[in-house]
């Protein structure tokens, strides 16, 4: 089983409103920057995907569902806790329940899946470290963004810290 964490970034288009994903983000940054400033609520989604399976997007203000699931989550699951979080921007809640050596996701308007735990929190953190590196990228000179960056961060070197020590 493979699993995958990424995470897109929503820009309005007319009356439409479209995530793009990170690769395309990274690819055609220029091209979408002044629209990602114009997303006022920051908004975004989680993508979890693992073979077989249904995706599991989770929409909210990306970074804090990043900072949450990536990295606030990590020394839980890592420990074998379960983890609820909370969706800010729509009601709702993520659940995360380790079942010996899987994790199942669910919660409100999510399908049910279960996935590796080690490959899951493995993929949660590669996912936030590059979403600090776009959000370094898009807010660059932003003293808006250089608190959130470093707010996030902070979460991102506990999970670290937390990730040394882990053998799974």
């Amino acid at each position: 089983m493979t699993v995958k964490v990424t995470f897109c970034a929503q820009i309005r288009e007319g009356n439409d409103f479209l995530c793009i994903a990170e690769d395309d983000l990274e690819a055609k940054f220029e091209d979408y920057r002044e629209k990602l400033f114009s997303n006022t609520g920051n908004d975004g989604f989680i993508i979890i995907s693992s073979p077989e399976q249904p995706d599991v997007q989770i929409q909210d203000e990306l970074w804090a569902i990043i900072q949450n699931l990536c990295f606030i989550a990590i020394p839980d699951l890592i420990a074998h806790k379960s983890v609820v979080i909370r969706i800010y921007n729509n009601y709702g809640y993520v659940r995360l329940d380790p079942e010996a050596d899987l994790v199942r996701i669910s919660g409100d308007g999510l399908p049910d899946v279960r996935v590796t735990r080690a490959e899951l929190i493995t993929s949660l953190y590669a996912c936030g470290k590059r979403f600090i590196q776009f959000l370094r990228k898009l807010g660059e000179d932003d003293p808006e963004y250089k608190d959130i960056i470093e707010g996030v961060e902070e979460h991102a070197k506990l999970a670290q810290q937390t990730l040394n020590e882990y053998k799974p």
